[in-house]
């Protein structure tokens, strides 16, 4: 047993879609949702968290960023140096940890040194790109 087959009305009728149950190619087939087969559209694409006060505030935050940064070099240097640290040096020390053996002393001990190494590096980086920020908004960078 399984579902039936079902033409959904897009306006060429020819276009048939399974409806739940077993799927005939074997494996699992989600089950058209009774709005599609019925014909009627939801309108609604907020999803759980969303508000009318979160996306303002997404706004307000992204023009001031854009009034008090005019150099995007900077803007983009100061994201370079939080995401590139993160994503090399701190993340895959943080995954291994993770997932180390009970006991692994050594590789432990190897993870947090990275770990650490990461976390000077990206505050390097974040201080020297916020120093250049505030070198070009006072007027002179050289």
């Amino acid at each position: 047993g399984g579902g039936d087959f079902v033409v959904l009305p897009d306006g060429d009728g020819g276009d048939e879609h399974y409806d739940g149950g077993e799927c005939p190619a074997g494996g699992s087939c989600p089950p058209l949702s009774t709005a599609v087969s019925s014909g009627t559209t939801n309108h609604n694409h907020s999803f759980e968290g969303d508000s009318p006060l979160l996306r303002l505030s997404l706004v307000l935050i992204t023009y001031l960023i854009a009034v008090l940064v005019p150099n995007v070099q900077e803007l983009i240097s100061l994201a370079g140096a939080l995401a590139g640290s993160s994503i090399a040096l701190i993340i895959p020390p943080l995954l291994e940890m993770r997932f180390l053996p009970v006991g692994a002393t050594l590789g432990l001990g190897r993870c947090r040194l990275m770990l650490m190494v990461g976390v000077v590096f990206m505050g390097i980086g974040t201080v020297a790109s916020i120093k250049d920020m505030v070198m070009t908004a006072m007027g002179g960078l050289d």
